[in-house]
């Protein structure tokens, strides 16, 4: 973060703290936020009962003191709530599993990080030219001599892909979403407010199976959730655990899968919609590959800021923050991933430095892809 971002990270006292409690965490958020020195907040990681954080926020408190937030995967029950609080939010780049990677951070991952954290404008978001999906063990000290093992990228597959579409991403991780369901928080009963958005999903490390994975998209469906996007971008699903050591065949049966699974949910309930792609979207302009982009804070009246959040310590840049903090109130859709790039699903702010929060457990997200992102000014300068 010092060297290559020139930010200056801040950790809170339940960063490194394992079993912090609910109220810890989010004291550490409040103290984030609250703090006009920090401009913006990291998730150093994610956390399975990150749910229970949820009724410990003071919204009120977030709400007055604006700022970024960068988080993914478990981070899903964080991004909800500031989706609804109005708080710019960008899916990805958490910094044990993007800043915290084997030997350096992914080419893709850094470079739109950067983007995200520093250049005005549109950026588009390529196919990653290669992906990882087998991990090696934490604990081991080898693990961190060298870079990962990768595999050569695919591209992006797409689904009726006929036209463009523009809208607020909303979503997450699929298993966090059916926990924020069947908890009743943090979705609204007014489905009409996620009309014309753009449907994040990825699947996590813990790998459901197919059948899962339509039965949650059912249960979205039969709720009214699925009808309301024109669009959906999906991440290429983790095919790999330490539980489940897949062979390179059986990952692919397995990808194939979840990618029907998907696809019969979507032919089911939201047959009309003409846009759904699995495993992000092509950036290139055209009739045959139409792109996603951001959509114009100004068009219709939304909650401030956009949404999405994280997790982890809190940074404070040797940089003046001469800038004023501006935070659009709509962002647009993309995903994050090391297989296919890190973040945006948010959109500008002027920061000057970046906090990082830690949430718990390990979790190995499953990458995605993005499409164009719409990072209109520059977060930090």
């Amino acid at each position: 973060m010092r060297e290559d971002f020139g930010l200056e990270p801040v950790e809170y006292p339940a960063t490194r703290k394992t079993g912090a409690t609910p109220e810890e965490r989010a004291a550490d958020i409040h103290a984030a936020f609250a703090d006009p020195t920090v401009k913006a907040v990291m998730a150093s990681i994610g956390g399975d009962d990150m749910i229970t954080v949820l009724p410990c926020l003071d919204r009120e408190l977030i709400r007055a003191n604006p700022k970024p937030f960068f988080g993914m995967s478990d981070n899903t029950n964080l991004l909800m709530f500031l989706y609804n609080t109005g708080i710019v939010g960008f899916h990805g780049a958490t910094v044990m599993a993007a800043l915290g990677r084997p030997g350096a951070m992914a080419p893709l991952t850094e470079e739109s990080l950067r983007a995200a954290l520093f250049t005005p404008g549109e950026y588009e978001l390529r196919p990653a030219e290669r992906w990882r999906d087998v991990d090696r063990d934490w604990a081991d000290p080898a693990t961190f001599e060298v870079e990962p093992e990768t595999r050569p990228g695919t591209g992006w597959q797409w689904v009726n892909a006929d036209r463009v579409v523009e809208g607020r991403s909303w979503g997450g991780c699929l298993e966090i979403v059916a926990w924020l369901l069947m908890a009743d928080r943090e979705i609204s009963h007014d489905l009409s407010v996620y009309d014309g958005g753009v449907l994040l999903l990825e699947t996590s490390e813990e790998m459901p199976s197919g059948t899962e994975v339509f039965r949650t998209l059912r249960n979205m469906g039969e709720r009214g959730l699925l009808q309301r996007f024109p669009a959906l971008l999906v991440g290429r699903p983790k095919t790999w655990s330490f539980e489940r050591p897949h062979s390179p065949e059986e990952s692919d049966r397995y990808a194939a899968e979840q990618h029907e699974a998907i696809l019969r949910a979507m032919r089911t309930y939201a047959p009309r919609h003409d846009d759904r792609v699995r495993c992000g979207l092509r950036p290139h302009r055209s009739a045959a590959r139409p792109a996603l982009r951001r959509h114009d804070p100004r068009r219709r009246p939304r909650p401030a800021h956009h949404r999405h959040l994280l997790t982890g310590a809190t940074a404070r840049s040797p940089r003046s923050a001469s800038a004023p903090h501006r935070a659009h109130r709509r962002g647009c859709s993309r995903r994050r991933a090391e297989r296919g790039g890190t973040v945006p699903w948010g959109v500008g702010a002027y920061l000057t430095a970046v906090a990082l929060f830690s949430f718990g457990c390990f979790t190995l997200l499953p990458k995605t892809r993005p499409v164009v992102v719409p990072v209109r000014e520059p977060f930090l300068e």
